[in-house]
């Protein structure tokens, strides 16, 4: 909650970067069909057209590929954040270990792989 409420400069780094944060953290991937005569508009939304998925895929990474999404939480788990890191590596570790912290201590997801 500090993250959100701080106006220090760490908390205002995570606010700016909390999308970023969260997908990195993700354990599933979101897909689904978007309207793509929509983005055309510049407009931060987006349409669906049909379902949304969810994919966890593979639990481990193909030979030669990082560890992306469930498989940061199963696969190498001695270098997790060094691996999160090297998705999106503009990312403040600090603030990344704390929220991995955070996830491991309270998410049950997590937990189970």
């Amino acid at each position: 909650m500090n993250m959100y409420t701080s106006l220090g400069s760490e908390a205002n780094f995570f606010r700016k970067n909390a999308r970023s944060y969260n997908s990195l953290l993700a354990c599933t991937l979101f897909e689904t069909n978007v309207n793509e005569e929509f983005q055309k508009t510049k407009v931060s939304n987006f349409v669906i057209h049909g379902q949304v998925y969810y994919l966890i895929r593979s639990l481990l990474p193909e030979e030669g590929q990082v560890p992306r999404f469930a498989q940061l939480y199963i696969y190498d788990t001695e270098n997790e954040i060094s691996n999160h890191l090297s998705i999106i590596n503009n990312l403040d570790k600090t603030i990344l270990q704390n929220l991995q912290n955070m996830l491991h201590a309270i998410n049950p997801y997590v937990h189970a792989f």
